[in-house]
């Protein structure tokens, strides 16, 4: 779902190498087309780089503009992701990975209170998960893109028929259902995945890792030896089994920043039996 998502700005940003279709610059064309047949308040702009550096100056200036004119962006990357699946390519050729992407998305996001949108054209931009810990926050309120190399063509009418939804009726639902269309119809793979999916993906991770019996038995040696040696280790484990639904509390409140926005807790109606159950 992308309708309980609000967002001013829409910024397309373009780093395609030379010889290829500038789909960026069409699809900010189309944007801004239909933002004037609409007669909307949103704004569009586009924004060409080249190199890492530009880029992340691109990213900067848009936290400068949340911050000073009180701007809630919507961000469309158009550029290629890397082989490795570990970030994005620029059309120099310098390669921004997931892990220096996230604190970047994760700034902006923080200060629009979790509204971020982003909209990348890589096919890889649904590992960003990967680079995420359960300590950390949002790097985004939902991120949409391709799985897979779309021909310009493709990428175009895709993206055409999402944002003519998506402007048309300011109902991101409707817009992802009719961009399902167009996917099934030309036999392409999208993904939407909403900060809940990263979430579950994240916490589900940690889950495996820490909270496992094994994982559970060494964190309570560990424990026992650093601090609490008056109790036994079986004692120790029952602790931190009881202990871990206030705990996925505190990661939880600190994803969806619901320490800071306590307005999002009813944004992100998300609670620990949920993840056990998927999990």
């Amino acid at each position: 779902m992308i309708q309980t998502n609000y967002f001013s700005r829409i910024v397309v940003i373009e780093s395609l190498p030379s010889g290829e279709v500038k789909t960026g610059n069409e699809i900010y064309g189309f944007i801004e087309a239909q933002i004037r047949e609409n007669s909307l308040s949103t704004s569009v702009v586009f924004e060409q780089c080249e190199t890492k550096v530009e880029f992340l100056s691109i990213l900067d200036n848009i936290h400068k503009e949340i911050v000073s004119n009180n701007e809630y962006p919507w961000i469309h990357i158009e550029c290629h992701g890397s082989e490795a699946e570990d970030g994005i390519v620029l059309s120099n050729g310098d390669l921004i990975s997931w892990q220096e992407l996230k604190p970047e998305l994760i700034k902006i996001n923080l200060a629009c209170k979790c509204n971020l949108m982003i909209v990348i054209a890589a096919c890889n931009g649904a590992y960003l998960v990967e680079a995420l810990q359960p300590v950390d926050r949002a790097p985004c309120w939902g991120l949409l893109g391709p799985t897979n190399e779309l021909y310009p063509d493709d990428l175009l009418a895709s993206f055409r028929t999402f944002y003519l939804n998506l402007l048309s009726s300011l109902n991101g639902d409707a817009a992802l259902s009719a961009l399902r269309k167009v996917i099934d119809e030309r036999n392409l793979s999208f993904i939407f995945l909403s900060a809940l999916d990263f979430f579950q993906k994240v916490y589900s991770g940690y889950l495996s890792e820490y909270c496992t019996d094994t994982a559970y038995w060494k964190r309570a040696k560990r424990v026992k030896k650093e601090r609490l040696q008056r109790f036994t280790t079986h004692d120790l484990v029952l602790m931190l089994k009881k202990q871990e639904p206030d705990e996925f509390e505190k990661f939880k409140n600190k994803f969806f920043m619901c320490d800071l926005y306590p307005e999002n807790s009813a944004k992100f109606p998300v609670i620990y039996g949920d993840v056990l159950i998927k999990f």
